[in-house]
């Protein structure tokens, strides 16, 4: 392309000479220069082309190359990942204790209690016992002062005794024929009405005296010396420390399994034991119908000292017992749609089992079937496995 501008060039320069001539021949040379620019123009673009189409095809060789390697040892590395065994720990599966429970959370309460009222209206005017007193029924706990009430009583004692000697003096007369039997009639009429307000002024005296109603400890006191109580007011409460009791809600599905005697465990917030010789007291005979519940009361052993009343506790209450069957911890299991299944270790390769639940007791279970005594099982590591996975394991006691 070079050759042939530098051609047209020279052309132009000896052609110069004539005007006419000389623009006939430029207009000559400016297409002349244009095709040849525009024909290398166009061999340079395939030449290019053809450079990049070679390029690509050398690297899509390459990258083929690579890949086939790259999947060889892909396939090669898939091959040792599965000869590979997988670290985990198994246990075997043992013959134990395990029972049936049903557990609830209850607050400790006493047997016997009393919230003592005032029968009287009035002042407080004396307090013979605080909180924390220990007292006998029918002690003393406070004294009520009513303004008018012994002018009241004593008059009316006064009347008693005068209807009372009317009544006899005219039944004297009366049985001499000195005075009408009507009158006598109605002088012992009025001595009867002397002795009925008399009683009740004297009945009204005694609730003066606030006194318990029950043995035991005087576990709150609602009211001060000096202030102003009305009738029916609560001023104590007394509680019977010496005998507690648990009372449990329990689902109405345990009704037929519930029964007095049966062996409960109580614990305390911290799952603590406090004792597991309580027993079901009462089983109450009728269910709640808003909550589909059944009242059961326990009765742990006496003299707990970590008991007491308004102590939250949990108690499971043992309604059967199986005391040599296979039971395994909760935490071997493995549920796919909601059923359980367990690892078993066949030889060095992973197995899974399907397995049916008995009772459940904490972190025991018990294994019915298929598997037997001594078998292995997966204890640690059994997320993930797949069937047939090699093992490499370890027993755990």
């Amino acid at each position: 392309m070079r050759g042939a501008v530098i051609n047209s060039l020279s052309t132009l320069a000896l052609s110069a000479r004539s005007p006419l001539r000389s623009s006939t021949l430029a207009l000559t040379f400016t297409l002349s220069l244009s095709v040849t620019l525009f024909v290398g123009a166009g061999c340079s673009k395939r030449g290019g082309e053809g450079a990049a189409g070679e390029e690509s095809a050398s690297s899509h060789k390459q990258s083929s190359k690579t890949g086939r390697r790259r999947g060889a040892r892909g396939e090669r590395g898939g091959a040792e990942a599965r000869d590979e065994a997988v670290p985990v720990e198994a246990i075997r599966v043992k013959r134990g204790e395990i029972s049936a429970v049903v557990s609830a959370v209850a607050v400790v309460e006493p047997t016997d209690q009393a919230t003592v009222r005032a029968l009287a209206s009035g002042v407080l005017s004396a307090l013979k016992v605080d909180e924390g007193a220990r007292v006998k029924r029918e002690a003393l706990l406070a004294r009520i002062t009513r303004l008018g009430a012994s002018s009241l009583l004593q008059k009316a004692n006064d009347s008693y005794l005068k209807a009372k000697g009317d009544a006899r003096r005219l039944k004297g007369l009366s049985e001499r024929g000195l005075a009408p039997v009507e009158e006598y009639r109605q002088a012992k009429f009025q001595a009867q009405q002397s002795a009925l307000d008399l009683r009740r002024l004297r009945q009204e005296a005694q609730n003066e005296k606030v006194k318990s109603p029950i043995r035991g400890v005087v576990t709150r006191r609602l009211i001060n010396r000096g202030e102003q109580v009305s009738l029916g007011q609560a001023l104590f409460e007394v509680m019977d420390l010496s005998a507690l009791r648990v009372p449990l809600h329990l689902p109405d599905q345990w009704a037929p399994q519930l029964k007095e005697g049966l062996k409960v465990k109580l614990f305390n917030r911290q799952r603590a034991l406090i004792s597991d010789e309580a027993r079901v007291s009462l089983v109450s005979p009728i269910v709640d119908a808003q909550s589909g519940t059944i009242k059961v009361f326990v009765e742990p052993p006496k003299g707990l000292a970590g008991l007491k009343p308004g102590l939250f506790v949990s108690a499971e209450v043992i309604l059967d017992t199986r005391p040599d069957t296979l039971v395994a911890p909760r935490h071997v299991l493995m549920y796919r749609d909601d059923e359980p299944w367990v690892m078993l270790v066949q030889g060095e390769q992973a197995r899974a089992v399907k397995v049916e639940l008995g009772y459940a007791q904490g972190e025991l279970v018990e294994l019915k079937s298929p598997l037997q005594e001594g078998d292995l099982i997966v204890s640690f590591g059994q997320r993930g496995l797949e069937e047939g996975t090699k093992l490499k394991v370890t027993l755990k006691d």
